[in-house]
């Protein structure tokens, strides 16, 4: 039988927008060479913004986002098959079928869904809502072609979510210039900079918390440490994700070992090369 968790069954669960676009976002390693471990990893919004994501991912679409990787660990995989493989008699009448728990969502992604494993949640109402049919309007459904409660129409039309309005605003959904309102959970521009721990722990980057925070992960020398470009995309997405899962108190060197590996390795060459054109 085809693993349902590798796959897509309905246009109103997409594929995660991270993996479709291929967007990726970048963040700098500091690697210690000699332990050939990451201590701290230098990040932007957009990852930090992923980071604090996973806490709202629901367990059924982890497990179906880690099927290529092993599923996500323990007994999830199987809770998730048998719900699948759960004769329909057997579900309560009344309840929209299994997609709830198999295709699971919510309502407002913590973070922009092109830099989430959060597909966008589309909302339908009744055609007739407010025009024919006051009662209508107060019916929404996640799955087009719901039948409407009030009309028995099928409820297509779709709907649009408005999140709270930031405080500072009256109004909703927009900011004081009538700019839209920042997504994410965490506040930052371009120049706005983090700093994430081998085990995830996320703070804003300051030289007052690399100063405290050297010392108790290892090197105290911040200079001493080699830096490391790397791209955070859907495949490194889903190895964090897979690490957190598995408890990984290493998550980021596990993740990029590879990319470490290389550019070490680079390094040394290059140095070896330069000492080898020096003795000559």
């Amino acid at each position: 039988m085809e693993d349902a968790r590798s796959t897509w069954d309905s246009p109103s669960h997409p594929t995660p927008t991270m993996a479709a676009a291929g967007s990726t976002a970048s963040m700098k390693l500091f690697v210690d060479a000699g332990a050939r471990r990451v201590v701290f990893a230098e990040a932007g919004k957009d990852v930090v913004d992923f980071l604090f994501s996973l806490l709202a991912l629901p367990l059924g679409r982890a497990d179906r986002l880690l099927a290529p990787l092993g599923g996500a660990g323990g007994s999830v995989g199987n809770l998730y098959a048998s719900v699948e493989r759960l004769d329909p008699a057997h579900v309560q009448p009344g309840v929209a079928d299994k997609k709830a728990l198999l295709h699971p969502t919510v309502l407002s992604p913590p973070a922009r869904v092109e830099h989430s494993f959060h597909p966008r949640r589309e909302l339908y109402t009744c055609p007739s809502a407010g025009i024919y049919c006051l009662e209508c309007a107060r019916n929404v459904t996640d799955w087009k072609g719901t039948r409407c409660p009030s009309c028995g129409d099928e409820m297509t039309l779709e709907a649009r979510y408005v999140p709270p309005a930031p405080r500072f605003s009256s109004t909703a959904g927009k900011g004081e210039a009538g700019v839209a309102a920042p997504e994410g959970f965490v506040r930052g521009g371009a120049a706005t900079r983090y700093i994430v721990t081998d085990d995830l722990q996320v703070r804003p980057s300051s030289a007052g918390e690399l100063v405290a925070l050297c010392p108790a992960l290892g090197p105290a020398d911040v200079g001493a440490l080699r830096e490391l470009d790397v791209q955070l995309g859907f495949k490194e997405g889903k190895e964090i994700l897979k690490a957190v899962m598995m408890q990984s108190r290493t998550v980021l060197t596990d993740v990029f070992r590879v990319a470490q590996r290389r550019k070490l390795l680079g390094e040394e060459d290059k140095e070896k090369k330069t000492a080898e054109r020096a003795a000559s």
